[in-house]
């Protein structure tokens, strides 16, 4: 070949068989390989025992698209020598010495195939040389790269990649006996197969995200530098030996899972000056120092973030599990938390840019006087579903839209002992937590100002008792150095069955919150102006201070300073008085209270209508002889009811309450005639009863109950033919119905099941005068009501146990029978009747919020009632009658009853 310019092209001989150059005579030379659109096109080189291509200094060598450069050296010894050069001895496919350039273009391969161990594809000898792959170099028995050190301009050696490179038998991909140094830029889409290895020069390994290497990447004693580049994502193990100096740049996120990442023993300084760099593995180890500049983000859990950060950008704690961070983050960045888990910080963290808490938990300081701190004063944002917590300090504002706790009220510091968390200033437009998971007594104290929000609140564990000086008052608080407004709304957990408070005053009760600066009385109420803390029993949330209507606040209470002039948030006992002669004050209850007391008297009042007399189930049984039936089977339907009003004897200090009772109800059943002689009739049958229970106690407590009733009854009846009888009923049931309020709606819905039993006797006789009869009867009832426990919608919890009732009546039926002469198969009966009820049992008692209640008793009545029987047909009768009843003691039901039906017999 003449002059500098060489071309090689597809013509014949190709493969060229023979080396092309004289090695270092060769200089200034520019080789041109002829691309081709297959190998067969393109120009190729393929040599023996010998080097393919072997130039000097300066030269370019540029392998076109699918063109192939191979040799097949053999041992040491056994190669075609180099003219005047005498350090050609492995036998390597190509071979420069400084200052060249290697272009190996897409689809092209450089290749050393023979035994040789120090046959290389591509040796430069000297520095200064940029070798640019789009192609593919593989090496044989050595490195597919190798870099001597024989000839230096002082110049570093380049490799850019965006190809492949492919070590040989030694797994090196380069490899370099020089200290010149090397840049190596893996672009994205380039694979490396096999070790990256420096030289001891000041080496550079730049590599971008979607690219490829399989080995291990090590460095010499220069100063070597790590570049992460990209654009979009990509994961290294991140162990770079002896590479002192680590810098993420590009938008991409790079993913670094060592255990520490670094550079074996040599302290690494990391920057982020862009993207994210992610790390997964423990860093605890991590020898260095690791600066996140503005536009970077370093993200971790917190064993994989290092010891020491400078943040100046974003650093990301990311917790699948509960860690403590115990290094030091410095700088003007912000802290992000994301992830489920907990973070705990446990020491000074001084960074200034501010604190985000967007998944999961933050918790500064986890133990009773923690050093734990967010001392750069930045604003600290907690995101809806996040949470903050802890035992520490944060010196500025938090701005809340999910859960703030305070020391060992949320996860996952529950169980540890009560504390404070301490904050410099409050927006609350979510949720304040900090009622204590064991005794209360945790606070949070803000020491500037607070503001709360529509949707706000804020929640409290408190012992319900009688609460008054500070040192008998066990409850968590909310203590506000500077000024609260806007409004938040307050929810308790509460310990105790509920206490008197005394009467109402700045003294008495439970300071759950403090403000020593200005306030309202609407800055903290409670959702539904009550709380009860799982007792009957009512409190109220009564603010003191300059201008209340409670008047001011009392200093002996006063835990935020300017005693004068703070503002007291106070949990008191309600009280209201009523009922003569006296006027007699008693803890006002939820009002829902009075339906539970009065629910088993009017249930028992509505069992009492099933039960009623055997004349108002079937009519007047006497008449169906008389008319001379003689059926064996008949069938009954009737509706009735009853429209009371309950007196009780519970006075108003021991909760006694009227309430009026509206009953409705339909029964149908049939009877068989097991036994028709001339002894008598006995009837057995089976009776469905289906009825609706109204219910309103008539104090101010504004609830109500409405109860559906279902039950089944078996009945039996003898009838002698002398007309006395004798008529048992035995029955069970459900009941199940809501108790409603007019504030709150419906309550809770009681459910329970009844049994019931009666027993009545009957004997009419002929007064034999004006066709009158007089039946005495007697009848005993007993009632049995079992009702399920439950919860309330103001959490109290309600027993009302298994009750029982017997009641006993006597009376007498003054019967005129008329006689229908022109319609002989009909005859109608009225009829007057008097009866006394008498309550054979004691009052009832239930638990209501674990305190007892007693109800009053069904005490006595007199009942007058007025019907008329009889049959309007042979088969069929018909029945009716009105009554009416008064109480004549202290206790006991007033009002209608009234009865409608019809029996069939065939």
């Amino acid at each position: 070949m003449v002059g500098t310019i060489w071309n090689c092209d597809s013509s014949s001989p190709n493969p060229y068989p023979t080396i092309i150059g004289a090695g270092p005579a060769s200089n200034n030379i520019t080789l041109t390989l002829q691309s081709g659109s297959s190998s067969a096109t393109a120009a190729q080189i393929v040599v023996g025992n010998s080097t393919a291509i072997g130039l000097g200094n300066f030269v370019t060598v540029n392998i076109g698209a699918n063109s192939v450069v191979s040799n097949t050296a053999l041992g040491v010894g056994a190669l075609a020598p180099i003219a005047n050069d005498p350090n050609v001895s492995g036998g390597d496919t190509i071979n420069v010495i400084s200052g060249s350039v290697i272009n190996i273009a897409q689809g092209a391969l450089v290749q050393a195939a023979g035994t040789n161990p120090n046959s290389e594809a591509v040796n430069p000898q000297g520095d200064g040389t940029s070798i640019i792959n789009h192609g593919t170099i593989q090496g044989g028995p050595s490195s597919a790269i190798y870099f001597d050190n024989s000839f230096t301009i002082g110049q570093k050696n380049v490799i850019d990649n965006f190809g492949t490179i492919i070590a040989g038998a030694n797994n090196q991909a380069f490899g370099a006996n020089s200290s010149s140094g090397i840049t190596f830029t893996q672009e994205s889409g380039a694979v490396v197969q096999g070790d990256l290895s420096f030289d001891n020069g000041n080496n550079t390994y730049h590599v971008y995200t979607g690219s490829t290497v399989n080995g291990l990447i090590t460095a010499g004693t220069g100063s070597n530098t790590v570049i992460l580049d990209g654009a979009g994502t990509d994961s290294s193990p991140g162990v770079f030996t002896n590479f002192a100096t680590l810098i993420k740049q590009g938008t991409g996120t790079w993913t670094l899972t060592g255990s520490p990442i670094g550079a074996g023993a040599l302290p690494v300084t990391a920057t982020v000056n862009n993207g994210k760099l992610v790390l997964t593995g423990n860093n605890n180890a991590f020898n260095g120092t690791m600066t996140v500049n503005p536009l970077g983000t370093l993200s971790g859990a917190a064993a994989s973030i290092m010891p020491l950060v400078t943040d100046n950008g974003l650093v990301q704690f990311n917790q699948s599990t509960n860690q403590t961070y115990s290094g030091l983050i410095q700088g003007t960045g912000v802290v992000q938390k994301i992830g489920p888990a907990a973070l705990i910080i446990d020491n000074n963290q001084p960074y200034t840019g501010g604190t985000n808490v967007t998944a999961g938990t933050l918790a500064v300081g986890s133990f009773p006087g923690s050093p734990g701190t967010l001392s750069g004063c930045g604003p600290t944002q907690i995101s809806a579903g996040a949470n903050l917590t802890g035992y520490g300090s944060i010196c500025g504002t938090v701005t809340n839209h999910g859960v703030v706790g305070a020391g060992n009220s949320l996860a996952p510091l529950t169980g540890s002992p009560i504390g404070t968390l301490t904050i410099g200033g409050m927006q609350n437009m979510g949720s304040i937590n900090i009622a204590s998971s064991t005794t209360p007594g945790n606070v949070l104290a803000v020491q500037g100002n607070y503001s709360g929000s529509s949707g706000s609140t804020l929640t409290l564990g408190t012992v319900l008792n009688a609460g008054g000086p500070l040192s008998n008052q066990i409850t968590d608080r909310l203590l506000i150095g500077g000024n609260a407004t806007g409004n938040t709304s307050m929810n308790f957990q509460t310990l105790g069955l509920g206490q008197g408070t005394g009467p109402q005053s700045a003294t008495s009760g439970i300071s759950v919150v403090q403000v020593a600066g200005t306030s309202s009385a609407t800055a903290f109420t409670l959702p539904t102006g009550y709380i009860t803390g799982g007792s009957p029993y009512l409190y109220h949330l009564n603010a003191y201070g300059p201008g209340s209507p409670n008047g001011s606040a009392d200093s002996t209470q006063n835990l935020v300073g300017f005693p004068a002039s703070f503002w007291d948030y106070r949990l008191q006992s309600v009280y209201e008085s009523g009922g003569p002669p006296v006027q007699p004050t008693r803890l006002a209850v939820v009002p829902q209270l009075a339906t539970y007391v009065s629910a088993p008297m009017g249930l028992f009042s509505a069992q009492l209508e099933d039960l009623s007399e055997m004349h108002r189930r079937l009519g007047e049984i006497m008449i169906d002889d008389q008319v001379g039936s003689h059926a064996q089977d008949e069938v009954f339907m009737r509706g009735y009811g009853s429209k009371l009003q309950y007196t009780t004897n519970q006075n108003f200090a021991n909760y006694g309450y009227n309430f009026s009772d509206n009953y409705a109800a339909l029964q149908i059943g049939s009877n068989h005639m097991m036994i028709n002689n001339a002894n008598g009739k006995f009837r057995a049958g089976l009776a469905g009863i289906l009825g609706h229970l109204w219910l309103k106690p008539s104090e101010m407590t504004k609830s109500k109950g409405s109860f559906n009733t279902q039950s089944l009854a078996a009945i039996f009846t003898w009838e002698s033919r002398k007309e006395l009888y004798v008529d048992a009923i035995f029955s069970g049931g459900l009941f199940s119905g809501p108790v409603t309020t007019v504030s709150r709606g419906s309550v809770i819905s009681l459910a329970g099941n009844s049994l019931a039993a009666s027993l009545e006797v009957g004997y009419p006789f002929n007064l034999g005068w004006h066709q009158l009869m007089l039946e005495p009867e007697a009848q005993l009832a007993v009632g049995y009501l079992k009702f399920s426990n439950g919860v309330d919608i103001d959490t109290v919890p309600i027993d009302l146990g298994k009750q029982s009732q017997a009641i006993l009546r006597a009376g007498a039926r003054l019967i005129h029978g008329i006689e229908m002469y022109y319609l002989p198969e009909m005859r109608l009966n009225s009829y007057l009747e008097a009866n006394v009820l008498q309550d054979l049992s004691s009052t009832h008692t239930m638990l209501i919020g674990n305190v007892p209640f007693v109800s009053g008793s069904y005490g006595s009545a007199v009942q007058l009632r007025g019907g008329v029987n009889g049959n309007i047909m042979k088969r069929l009768s018909a029945f009716s009658d009105v009554a009416w009843q008064y109480t004549p003691g202290n206790a006991g039901f007033r009002g209608w009853a009234f009865n409608l039906g019809l029996r069939y017999v065939f």
